[in-house]
């Protein structure tokens, strides 16, 4: 009788984030559930699903819930309203806290599931963060190419920090995760907060296929909110210039007054 101990395997906790995306969602979960649980015997470790709705109105909260619901190893967090991607991945994060490594990706399959296979190996080897970094972003429309190359432009020269083709998909070892929960930021950057706090980092360039399930969700309305959140977490320029401006207003409102009175 064999009493060799049995191993335990290291968990991969895979935090997907959603918003309204009910066409295509099945099917795209049904690809990644897949593809990755076939990864788990020669990488020798067990994977878990954890989807967070952002506050959807059509019906993708009840969709996911009911895959979730026939699929091992796949749970749903449903947010009260839309928080933002951004609090979508905390949420995430937070719930998958106990795993080994954390792997975040968009559900859209425009994050190739099958580049985890790679990620894994990569983190295995002692790497504490492996990020995909886009060498051909796809199909985009040409003001929203200009509104990111324009964002990352001004992201770095303000905060040093380079994040140029980066994008929310990365594998992190517990430890970062644990870190990362622990920054006292309370309007988070996902990707500049990772790449800022400075861990063991290694790239997987990808070329970004097309979407499934329609056409992107990011309104201008919402990348410039994420913009305005990401510069103001990283630099002190855009409040200063809030208050030189109001400081140049009162000064003129005072001159104003004072030439009136007399």
């Amino acid at each position: 009788m064999d009493n060799k101990p049995l191993t335990k395997l290291k968990s991969v906790a895979v935090v997907i984030p959603m918003y309204n995306e009910e066409i295509g969602i099945i099917e795209n979960l049904t690809q990644i559930t897949q593809m990755l649980r076939s990864y788990e015997k020669t990488l020798k470790v067990s994977f878990a699903f954890i989807c967070v709705d952002d506050g959807s109105r059509d019906l993708t909260p009840s969709l996911v819930r009911d895959f979730c619901r026939h699929t091992y190893g796949c749970e749903l967090i449903s947010l009260t309203r839309n928080f933002g991607k951004e609090g979508a991945i905390e949420a995430g994060l937070v719930q998958a806290n106990a795993a080994d490594a954390i792997v975040v990706m968009d559900c859209d399959l425009q994050h190739p599931p099958e580049l985890v296979e790679s990620m894994v190996k990569l983190w295995q080897s002692g790497i504490d963060v492996v990020e995909a970094v886009k060498i051909d972003r796809g199909v985009e429309t040409r003001s929203y190419k200009r509104m990111a190359s324009l964002f990352y432009q001004l992201f770095g020269k303000l905060s040093g920090i380079d994040l140029k083709d980066r994008c929310d998909f990365k594998l992190l070892d517990a430890k970062v995760v644990r870190a990362y929960l622990n920054l006292n930021e309370k309007n988070r950057f996902f990707r500049g907060l990772i790449q800022w706090m400075g861990y063991p980092t290694a790239q997987i360039p990808f070329v970004v296929p097309e979407r499934k399930g329609g056409g992107t969700r990011w309104s201008v309305f919402r990348l410039f909110r994420l913009s305005v959140t990401a510069l103001t977490a990283f630099s002190s320029a855009p409040l200063q210039i809030v208050t030189v401006l109001g400081s140049s207003l009162s000064l003129s409102v005072l001159c104003l007054g004072f030439i009136l009175w007399y």
